[in-house]
């Protein structure tokens, strides 16, 4: 098995068994168990295993796989991560640009990611930055009025 396979499937493992709440802890839980990485491997992880930060039972959150979560579980997820974090939201052509508190792009694109709304083409974050390609600018500029409507506790609604 290769060294990223081992890494993500560690990553998992360790999601499963304990909150894990932040990308440092990850790291340190990663390097306990003798798996040294960077964080911009790390944050490729998350991207890539599809990781949401869920509310926890402290009332805070913590990373969980996708598959743990059920689709409404994913719409609180979504609802949280746009109340939280988003700063603002636009659209450019069959763009929008989604501005978050620094840091928090990934989680708040791995949630959108999650919903997969048959509008959306693709994603990218950044750090607090994040861009949505939809198939059409209708569609963009529809999708915008969602996202805001859900980032100002309308709830989640479907395409």
């Amino acid at each position: 098995m290769n060294d990223k396979r081992v890494r993500q499937n560690k990553i998992l493992e360790l999601i499963a068994r304990q909150p894990v709440r932040t990308q440092q802890e990850l790291a340190d839980l990663l390097m306990e168990k003798g798996i040294e990485t960077t964080q911009s491997t790390l944050s490729k992880d998350i991207k890539e295993l599809g990781l949401m930060k869920a509310p926890d039972e402290d009332g805070g959150v913590r990373y969980c796989a996708p598959a743990q979560a059920s689709t409404p579980h994913r719409q609180d997820i979504l609802q949280r991560e746009l109340l939280d974090f988003m700063t603002s939201c636009d659209s450019a052509g069959n763009l929008l640009v989604l501005k978050t508190t620094a840091g928090n792009a990934s989680g708040v694109c791995a949630a959108i990611d999650s919903m997969k709304w048959p509008e959306v083409v693709g994603t990218v974050a950044g750090d607090d930055t994040i861009f949505i390609a939809c198939k059409t600018p209708v569609q963009a500029r529809d999708l915008q009025d969602r996202i805001e409507g859900i980032g100002n506790g309308a709830g989640v609604k479907s395409a």
